[in-house]
C-alpha cells in the first residue's frame, strides 16, 4: 500500500473534503450538544459532515427510530443499534478525544465543570479567602 500524506490549509482541506477529493482523511469533530446523535450524524446518509458519503440503511433506520422514539429505552436502544452499525463498518475511526485542563486560582470562585468545557462569566466570582493565621 502506497500512502502519502498531504498537510492542507483548513479551508483547502474542508473544500476537498466537501467534493469527496480524497480517499482517507483525518478530520476533527466536536459534540455540539451532549447528545450521541451529535456524533453519530457524521455517518448518516446526506448529512453535510458525511464527506465520506456512507450509507447503511440500517443505521440510517436506528437512527430515524432513536428520532422518532417515544421513550427513553427506546431511543437508547436504537442509538445503541446505530452505533453498533458504525463500529462494525467503520465508516468513522475515532483516533482519539480530546481534553482539557484549566487552572483555577483559588481567589476565583462560581467556576464549575461541566461537559462543554464552558464556564460562563456570569457565575465568577471573588471567592471567600480564609483569615490569614496570626
Amino acid at each position: 500500500m502506497d500512502v502519502q500524506l498531504h498537510r492542507l490549509e483548513w479551508g483547502t482541506l474542508v473544500s476537498r473534503l466537501k467534493a469527496g477529493d480524497f480517499d482517507l482523511a483525518r478530520y476533527s469533530w466536536c459534540a455540539d450538544f451532549p447528545d450521541p446523535v451529535a456524533f453519530l450524524v457524521l455517518a448518516e446518509t446526506g448529512a453535510s459532515a458525511n464527506y465520506g458519503q456512507f450509507h447503511n440503511q440500517a443505521f440510517d433506520d436506528a437512527l430515524r427510530r432513536a428520532r422518532s422514539s417515544r421513550t427513553l429505552d427506546q431511543r437508547n436502544a436504537a442509538l445503541q443499534d446505530a452505533e453498533a452499525q458504525v463500529l462494525r463498518l467503520m465508516p468513522i475511526v475515532p483516533l482519539f478525544h480530546g481534553r482539557r485542563t484549566s487552572l483555577l486560582n483559588p481567589k476565583v470562585g462560581g467556576i464549575r465543570g461541566n461537559r462543554e468545557g464552558l464556564h460562563p462569566l456570569k457565575y465568577v466570582h471573588p471567592a471567600k479567602q480564609p483569615p490569614r493565621p496570626r
